[in-house]
């Protein structure tokens, strides 16, 4: 449990009054990073070994425990039948010891879920603590170098090496703001090259569907053309059939004329 202590103590650690009591601010935040991640790192563990061992053995030790429980409770009452009181007895404080072995089992298995959750938890905070801290480090080293460049020169000290130095801090100032930007410039351009992906993706899909339409208009002029042929052919079939049947119907007039 000294770990929930350390956890307690570094999330009630007030980081902004430490921070102005400090001489050095960067190497106290250093050290406050390093002591987290350490703590984050010991959390994890534990949190994984209760989950797959610790939890589990004493889950285990539940189950034997109970089945020991069932067994001496059929033998105690299988004893009572029997009249036997020398199996009654042993049977009874077996069935004791079982139960207090089961209600041990249990308390444990409660306390180590209770623990687990609290680590659950307490993870979280550090990993947000964790990320507070950097950003402070980040933030930490150019807010100090433009206060340098703020803060009056005496005249004995405003010299050349003076401006050389403020010329150099105020460099490094600039070039932490273009790095931001340029990341900032990166994701953006990251951004646009999916969105234009997206857009040739949907163009493709747009197309082959046009040509879709294409071939089925194609599809249904062919299907006309074939019908009309048909209409046609059928036309050209029935007026043949009539004029046979008008020579037919004369030939019989004329051997009835016979």
């Amino acid at each position: 449990m000294d770990l929930l202590e350390n956890i307690s103590a570094l999330t009630e650690t007030n980081l902004d009054e430490m921070l102005s009591q400090a001489e050095n601010p960067k190497e106290v935040l250093e050290k406050f990073i390093n002591e987290t991640r350490k703590i984050l790192t010991q959390t994890k563990t534990t949190v994984y070994g209760i989950e797959s061992v610790t939890n589990k053995r004493a889950k285990l030790n539940y189950d034997v425990a109970m089945t020991e429980v069932y067994k001496w409770e059929i033998n105690f009452k299988n004893a009572q039948r029997a009249s036997n009181d020398a199996l009654t007895f042993i049977a009874e404080e077996r069935l004791k010891n079982h139960k207090i072995s089961a209600r041990v089992a249990y308390q444990q298995i409660d306390i180590y879920t209770k623990y687990y959750d609290d680590l659950k938890c307490s993870l979280v905070s550090l990993k947000k603590i964790l990320s507070e801290a950097k950003d402070r480090k980040n933030r930490l080293l150019p807010e100090n170098k433009t206060a340098e460049l703020l803060v009056p020169q005496s005249s004995s000290n405003f010299g050349i090496e003076a401006r050389l130095k403020n010329l150099e801090l105020g460099l490094e100032v600039t070039n932490k703001k273009l790095l931001e930007q340029q990341k900032i410039n990166s994701k953006l351009i990251t951004s646009n090259q999916k969105a234009l992906k997206e857009v040739r993706e949907l163009l493709l899909v747009l197309n082959k569907e046009k040509e879709l339409e294409k071939e089925l208009v194609a599809m249904k002029e062919l299907l006309l053309n074939e019908k009309e042929s048909t209409d046609d052919n059928t036309q050209s079939n029935s007026s043949s059939t009539s004029e046979r049947d008008d020579e037919l119907e004369e030939l019989r007039r004329q051997l009835d004329n016979l």
